[in-house]
């Protein structure tokens, strides 16, 4: 299985040479790495042209925001399997796209596992475990972590990727139509995924999270799923939800 790996970026020559080691590091064979830029001022796409080695492309252009570019990686995605590992951010290990890709072949169409936040040091913050995620934690604004969330390319063609109209939450209403509306089936990785650096648009303040809040309700809305509905779905679903455990 061939694993699509994709990186939004802007003027981030000053991180994202972690982000394409730890994609050049990986065991697994079959990779390719997507690079997004926004038409970056300083020498991100230099960075990544010289650095990357994982069947590396690239284009750099003016975009709509980051759910715009999103977009344009999954268009651009040939394989089987499509993640997305960002400009400050990086693999835990050298073996992560081994264990996601065992998740796969297990029969998973979505695979999320855990993710570490770091300062702009390297210290550990606050580990973001997503063990017992069931499809309810919807409704208290909690989801998988979209950094560790991959997805079947072959599952995408239904969800018409993200919505460019959300600020903040566009990942987390791509993951409620893959659970909810969709009902994919959702495998859990138990194991730190990614490491990523704090201070992010969805991680600044209490403000982002508020935003967060009331987008998720706006993508139930979206996607016409009433409260009632909302319960419905859920109790189906977890019944029907898959913990691996590796």
């Amino acid at each position: 299985m061939k694993v699509s790996v994709i990186t939004i970026a802007y003027n981030s020559a000053d991180t994202i040479g972690e982000t394409i080691e730890s994609v050049n590091g990986q065991l697994y064979n079959e990779i390719e790495h997507i690079l997004i830029d926004g038409n970056s001022s300083d020498e991100t796409t230099k960075i990544f042209k010289n650095n990357a080695r994982r069947n590396a492309k690239w284009i750099s252009e003016n975009d709509k925001g980051i759910y715009d570019a999103m977009n344009k990686g999954l268009k651009m995605a040939t394989g089987d399997i499509v993640g997305f590992l960002n400009s400050d951010d990086s693999f835990i290990h050298p073996g992560v796209i081994s264990n996601i890709v065992a998740c796969f072949q297990q029969g998973a169409d979505l695979v999320h596992g855990n993710l570490i936040f770091v300062n702009q040091k390297g210290k550990v913050r606050r580990v973001w475990n997503s063990e017992g995620f069931q499809p309810s934690d919807f409704l208290k604004s909690r989801s998988p972590a979209h950094p560790t969330f991959y997805c079947k390319k072959s599952a995408l063609m239904s969800l018409q990727g993200f919505d460019v109209n959300f600020k903040i939450a566009g990942d987390i209403d791509f993951m409620i139509r893959a659970i909810l509306v969709e009902e994919l089936k959702l495998n859990f990785l138990n194991e730190p995924l990614v490491k990523m650096k704090l201070g992010g648009v969805s991680t600044k303040s209490l403000k982002s999270l508020a935003v967060i809040t009331r987008e998720v309700w706006k993508s139930f809305e979206n996607n016409d799923i009433s409260y009632s509905k909302t319960k419905y779905l859920i109790g189906k679903l977890n019944k029907a939800i898959k913990q691996t455990l590796l």
